[in-house]
């Protein structure tokens, strides 16, 4: 899912799948990031889904440098938000994951009114699943790519 919303926003993705601490599946990665990586990584919490507003990941974005490397996103309370809104629990994981890449490809922590980036996602909108609550708006995409191709030219 988080791929198809990079590809909707003519943003190519690579995805590397590294190896954790006592297995043997994945890659090893033990290279340092370049200028055009990120992490995502899915770690559960112990959070419990509330009613009322609840955050399925968190980005760490250096607002001064324009520079964001890693993003949590938190898979069971995706799987929980699913079941609750009776929708499949890997586009709410993607959608989660799309959302946090976009805080560190827009080095920002700032959430608009509408689309992906918006802060709040009711169970209504996930059920609905229309296409404008889950893309990025232009100005998004925009800022993005110029972020990445900044980035592949200075590589």
């Amino acid at each position: 899912m988080a791929k198809s919303i990079f590809e909707n926003a003519a943003i190519s993705t690579e995805w590397t799948v590294c190896r954790v601490h006592g297995s043997t599946e994945g890659a090893r990665c033990e290279n340092p990031l370049g200028d055009d990586e990120i992490i995502i990584r899915l770690i559960e919490s112990s959070a419990e889904v509330r009613k009322g507003p609840i955050s399925l990941g968190q980005s760490l974005v250096e607002t001064g440098s324009s520079r964001g490397v890693l993003a949590t996103v938190d898979p069971r309370l995706t799987r929980q938000i699913a079941e609750q809104s009776e929708v499949d629990a890997s586009t709410v994981l993607g959608r989660a994951m799309a959302h946090e890449m976009g805080h560190l490809l827009l080095a920002s922590t700032g959430h608009p009114e509408t689309g992906l980036m918006r802060a709040l996602w009711s169970q209504a909108e996930l059920r609905a699943n229309r296409s404008a609550d889950w893309a990025f708006s232009v100005s998004e995409r925009d800022k993005m790519r110029r972020r990445l191709e900044h980035a592949h030219t200075s590589n």
